[in-house]
């Protein structure tokens, strides 16, 4: 992907320093900062750029630790026309979104190649690296002749056409998707949701994905509805997605780098459901034997082997009628989960903000005045488990001190980092793989990788006879090779933001498909 950051008007001096690219291919370049223009709201990639740059922009600010991922204030994002069949992929996510099922988008922006003849597609050299050229054509036409699972009726070129004279031309394709997925195999096989849901944060990846084999899980879905209005067949969609044996066995694009940013959203009210369940795993009288052997081994270890039948026909009852002490072991073993919570999230995330089950947001821990000082686990005699866990903000030295108690409808939203993430297919889980981009269909997934594929055998610059050796794979994606799954070091670039429902209505009316509840009909 050939994405670049140009600075916008009313910026900084034009001697600013560029940013350094990132290697990728074929071109070994990718988003950078430029000093020339490029403004569009014309069109819908203009509409794009614009909405993904504000978006970079913010994530600057919240997330400063990893700015080489983000836009200065003076920068938007510029899509550069360099190589046909070179893939940009662009994730757009509701800002703040709690609607059920798949309302995000991946966009799959790219130059299509020459064709010689329209009736057959034959692809033109022109553009395109001679020596895979070749292997190219195989590929689309093995796609082609699939009879079980059929490419688009526009293959090999999906996505319809947006030419503008600043935008230049360009073929896009939309898939409906999630972005923000938590389950773990436990929770999806008893239908319960997660402790928190995990999105890749707004950002520019360049060169971090690769084809790679899907790595076996439990079926993975998407993030649990935050909306009591949403209907109950959509609520329920996802949990009636049959996959054949397979689409379990294919292959998926995930994420080639150690690490990227990841937002959390840590939901407090299945915190609390899992501290209560811990409040409540023994019975009293389980709870009570315990510590009659706790007791016993004590007092044997001090007055010896020699415990005599009056000592444990005193030390029995009183341990079965102290209450209070049944009462303070359940409050520790309730607190106990607290505690692993704070360490987790003091150890390896940073706190942004606190919102409602809406997503509207309470408390910002970024503004000023308001910085979170920690998390502190507390006795709270008015909660079922007589455990809580609250906010303490930092105050100067002489103010009181300042705390605010998180309750069910609080959620959590934290940034970290993780080094598992990829695009998948629905309802495949992959083990290890933490922020998933999770397609809506089957069909889509189908389409998206082969557009993949196609664009690593047309622009691979380290393209040899070796890669077309043999190797067992699903016949749902044709033709796949040692290479395709990553051998070779080719990578493809993504970058994804965030913005407002109405902008992603605007954006796909501006596209000339169907409209924003058509899209969505069958999520």
């Amino acid at each position: 992907m050939t994405a670049k950051a140009a600075k916008r008007q009313g910026g900084a001096e034009a001697e600013s320093p560029k940013k350094v690219a990132v290697a990728t291919a074929p071109e070994r370049e990718a988003h950078h900062a430029t000093l020339r223009e490029a403004q569009c709201t014309d069109c819908a990639v203009g509409l794009l750029r614009q909405y993904v740059s504000a978006s970079l922009r913010r994530q600057r600010k919240a997330d400063p630790g990893n700015r080489r991922f983000h836009l200065k204030g003076d920068e938007a994002l510029e899509f550069s026309r360099t190589t046909p069949l070179a893939l940009q992929l662009v994730g757009l996510r509701r800002e703040r979104g709690v609607a059920p099922g798949f309302e995000d988008l991946l966009l799959v922006l790219y130059d299509p190649a020459l064709l010689v003849e329209a009736e057959r597609p034959l692809l033109d050299a022109e553009g395109l690296r001679e020596a895979n050229l070749e292997d190219t054509q195989a590929y689309v036409d093995a796609v082609l002749e699939d009879r079980v699972h059929a490419p688009p009726r526009d293959w090999p070129f999906p996505g319809v056409n947006v030419s503008c004279p600043k935008c230049k031309h360009w073929r896009v394709a939309m898939f409906p998707l999630t972005t923000e997925t938590g389950h773990s195999p436990e929770e999806a096989a008893r239908g319960t949701k997660p402790l928190h849901l995990s999105a890749i944060a707004p950002g520019l990846y360049n060169a971090h994905f690769r084809i790679a084999p899907h790595e076996e899980g439990a079926e993975s879905s998407p993030a649990p509805s935050r909306s009591d209005d949403a209907p109950p067949e959509k609520k329920n969609q996802s949990n009636r997605v049959a996959l054949h044996e397979e689409d379990a066995a294919s292959p998926v694009l995930r994420l080639s780098e150690d690490a990227i940013p990841v937002r959390r959203r840590h939901l407090i009210a299945e915190l609390l459901k899992s501290a209560q369940a811990a409040h409540d795993r023994e019975t009293d009288e389980v709870i009570r034997v315990g510590f009659l052997e706790k007791d016993t081994a004590t007092r044997t270890s001090q007055a010896g082997p020699a415990l005599n039948d009056a000592d444990a026909s005193v030390t029995e009852p009183q341990s079965r009628t102290d209450v209070a002490r049944v009462a303070e072991h359940r409050r520790r073993q309730a607190a106990a989960v607290f505690e692993a919570f704070k360490a987790r999230l003091e150890a390896q995330e940073r706190c942004l903000r606190l919102e409602d089950a809406n997503g509207t947001e309470t408390q910002d821990f970024t503004a000023q005045g308001n910085a979170l000082a920690h998390l502190e686990v507390v006795e709270d005699e008015t909660a079922p488990m007589k455990s809580g866990l609250r906010c303490v903000f930092k105050t100067p030295p002489s103010s009181p001190p300042r705390t605010l108690r998180l309750t069910a409808e609080s959620v959590l939203v934290t940034l970290g980092t993780t080094s598992g993430a990829g695009f998948h297919p629905p309802g495949v889980g992959g083990s290890g793989v933490e922020a998933r981009q999770v397609f809506r269909s089957p069909e889509d997934f189908k389409t998206f990788l082969r557009m993949a594929v196609l664009s690593k055998r047309a622009l691979c610059p380290a393209r040899q006879s070796t890669c077309t050796g043999s190797r067992e794979c699903p016949t749902r994606i044709q033709d796949l090779e040692p290479c395709d799954f990553g051998a070779c070091g080719f990578r493809f670039d993504y970058v994804l933001a965030e913005t407002t429902r109405a902008n992603m209505e605007a954006l796909v009316s501006r596209l000339g498909g169907p409209d924003w509840d058509a899209l969505f009909a069958s999520s």
